[in-house]
């Protein structure tokens, strides 16, 4: 399993190797995102997702592609409102997003005469999961479908045998892992201090 997963990276053309590379980019900001609240987490998440969008588009993954943009458009406008104030945006917004990604996605699944292939579909039903979670009041309810999402993601590189997407995926899946036991432990502390007062 290790020499194969060595092996994928010998069939990276220069097109995939400079999606890779964007990618990697875009790992960095979201990896960051992950440990900070809300408002800095949307813009740095919102620019990570310019970068993936790259990565998407330059691997030819075009179902991603679409789903990386409806996920750049809920970062910026959920940003617009934590900046703000508000806790999360109106909910006829996320459901018309997901609406208008989804008609997109069946569009481009026609047009590739794909409408059959199962693993179209994983990357929307992920970035809805995520896109739901994200306008939720709840930062662990936010947190917990982001990690849902990241090991989707995870077997769906693997799928595609994008070796740096894969590490990139566990990477991002132990990073909202730690900032989650971070959260539990602050939580459980700032408890503790008010019981002591």
């Amino acid at each position: 399993m290790i020499q194969e997963f060595l092996d994928s990276f010998n069939n990276l053309t220069p097109i995939l190797w400079a999606s890779q590379i964007c990618g990697l980019v875009g790992l960095v900001f979201i990896f960051v995102s992950y440990q900070f609240k809300k408002k800095t987490y949307f813009i740095l998440a919102s620019i990570s997702m310019l970068f993936f969008f790259l990565e998407q588009a330059l691997a030819g993954l075009f179902a991603n592609t679409i789903v990386t943009t409806g996920a750049l458009i809920r970062n910026v406008v959920l940003a617009i409102y934590v900046c703000k104030g508000k806790e999360k945006s109106p909910d006829w917004f996320i459901y018309i997003l997901i609406g208008l990604v989804w008609i997109s996605e069946f569009i481009l699944f026609i047009i590739n005469n794909s409408i059959g292939v199962w693993d179209n579909y994983l990357p929307p039903i992920l970035w809805s999961i995520a896109t739901i979670t994200s306008n939720n009041k709840n930062y662990y309810v936010l947190k917990l479908g982001m990690l849902v999402h990241e090991i989707g993601f995870l077997v769906y590189y693997a799928i595609y045998g994008l070796p740096f997407s894969v590490m990139r995926q566990a990477i991002l899946a132990a990073s909202i892992i730690v900032s989650l036991i971070v959260m539990i432990i602050r939580k459980i502390s700032q408890k503790k201090k008010e019981q002591a007062n």
